[in-house]
């Protein structure tokens, strides 16, 4: 089974690590653009599991200049919530611009963790633009 969410807040990272250490959890997924990012990777390290990005575009605040990302933030630079997203009568995520956070935020978990990803996912939006980013960055990747 996998644990998405490593790195949303202490309190997940911890509830994660018990799932791990209970042998519930086998495959963890790191959103590296979040605060707790380095905290939530220190603590499953040294774990026999698979460790995923779990790229995130609408928690938090995005690792690439928000003025370089308008379809994914809003006026202070935060991402747009999911909620937000869904609520958009279509998908006006720019693939571009999607690429440019997705990219940012593999150089991020590659920084914290020091190799690449066992797999890419996306966190919480449903959208085609995403879906097609996550597909072209593992291809690169």
């Amino acid at each position: 089974m996998r644990a998405d969410d490593l790195s949303f807040s202490e309190a997940v990272n911890l509830g994660i690590l018990k799932s791990v250490k209970d042998g519930l959890i086998n495959s963890v997924g790191i959103m590296p653009n979040m605060v707790y990012a380095e905290h939530g990777y220190s603590l499953i390290k040294d774990e026999n599991i698979a460790l995923g990005q779990h790229t995130n575009i609408c928690a938090g605040k995005p690792l690439t200049d928000p003025k370089l990302i308008p379809s994914l933030v809003r006026e202070d630079g935060s991402f747009c919530t999911s909620k937000e997203i869904r609520e958009r009568q279509e998908d006006t995520i720019d693939v571009k611009e999607c690429e440019i956070e997705t990219e940012a935020q593999l150089k991020r978990f590659i920084e914290i963790t020091g190799r690449m990803p066992d797999y890419f996912e996306g966190h919480a939006v449903f959208s085609e633009n995403f879906f097609y980013n996550i597909k072209k960055c593992c291809k690169k990747a």
